[in-house]
């Protein structure tokens, strides 16, 4: 009976995470098909490109953190062991690049007490780590950076990645279970999408 109970309850949290997924791909999609995202795979891709990459994402990840990770910290555990503004500034100061200022946090960043909410936003800010594995790899040949000089925010996790991601997963899907946290947790991943394209499109704007 327990086994079949525990085969129920992973069977839910698969049927779940196929439901966020379909409900966040044309989000999804159109931050991927972004000209900042976009950059980063040109063939000629380089140094410019790569630092306004960067900033930009240190506007998004440090206003995250810094919004919501104090509430979040009761739900994930070891959460600041995620904490990627560190990698971001490291990044940023080793290749002689501006750190942007604390003015520069993106006002999109609403604060909201739910939860399950803030797990579906964190969703789409844990998976970008495993983007940023398939990134590191295609950028490491073409810049010759590295963790230590130049890398540190897409190498991420590193081998953890895998473990870091499932360990979050259990967290995200455990939390679906509850009643009514569904509809936040998608709303949360889908409105985080738009979020960071939002960002991105004032990104372009400064930089021209």
């Amino acid at each position: 009976m327990q086994d079949a109970t525990i085969d129920y309850t992973q069977d839910r949290k698969k049927e779940f995470l196929k439901r966020l997924r379909m409900h966040t791909q044309s989000q999804h999609t159109a931050l991927e098909e972004h000209p900042l995202s976009v950059s980063l795979f040109k063939e000629e891709v380089n140094l410019d490109d790569y630092l306004r990459y960067l900033k930009a994402m240190y506007g998004v990840v440090a206003g995250f953190e810094e919004a919501y990770y104090p509430i979040l910290k009761d739900w994930v555990p070891a959460i600041e062991l995620r904490r990627k503004t560190p990698w971001l500034a490291q990044d940023l100061q080793l290749l002689k690049s501006d750190i942007p200022s604390s003015i520069s946090v993106p006002t999109f960043l609403e604060y909201s007490p739910n939860p399950a909410y803030l797990l579906g936003k964190m969703y789409v800010m844990e998976g970008s780590a495993l983007g940023g594995a398939v990134i590191y790899k295609h950028l490491q040949p073409k810049l010759g950076f590295s963790p230590e000089e130049g890398g540190r925010y897409f190498y991420g996790y590193g081998s953890q990645t895998a473990g870091m991601w499932r360990a979050f997963l259990e967290v995200l899907t455990t939390q679906a279970l509850v009643e009514n946290a569904e509809p936040n947790i998608l709303k949360g991943a889908a409105e985080q999408f738009v979020a960071i394209q939002t960002f991105f499109d004032t990104q372009l704007l400064v930089s021209r």
